[in-house]
């Protein structure tokens, strides 16, 4: 891992594994920085379940939650290209965490692991 600016992090010209790093904390939320748009933003794809899980909207999102909350039996289909623009402007102060190649690369292996846990005790 290594931390950028915000200019480096939006010259980057591909897709990145990130998060928002300040002086004294980070932020808990992994994103996909898939590019930047206007004068200091960017777009990426927010990895926090609430994020990921197909919706319509907020009020849906909410809804589907609390049917989660309520149904601990319930599956609900998740969505992994849903993006939006950052739209904070925080300046200089915030930095970007962002994974390397190595580390994208070791975090799918954890993964594959996981799913394999998965399907062992599942017997799928």
């Amino acid at each position: 891992m290594r931390i950028v600016n915000r200019a480096e992090f939006r010259a980057l010209e591909h897709e990145v594994l990130f998060t928002k790093i300040w002086e004294n904390r980070t932020d808990d939320t992994l994103y996909i920085g898939t590019g930047a748009c206007g004068d200091n933003d960017f777009v990426s794809i927010s990895l926090a379940p609430e994020s990921l899980i197909a919706n319509t909207g907020s009020d849906d999102l909410w809804d589907k939650v609390e049917s989660l909350r309520k149904d601990p039996n319930l599956s609900l289909p998740t969505e992994y290209d849903g993006t939006g623009r950052d739209g904070s402007y925080e300046g200089d102060e915030v930095r970007f965490l962002i994974f390397e190649q190595d580390d994208v690369d070791g975090l799918i292996m954890r993964l594959v692991e996981v799913r394999q846990s998965m399907k062992k005790a599942t017997g799928l």
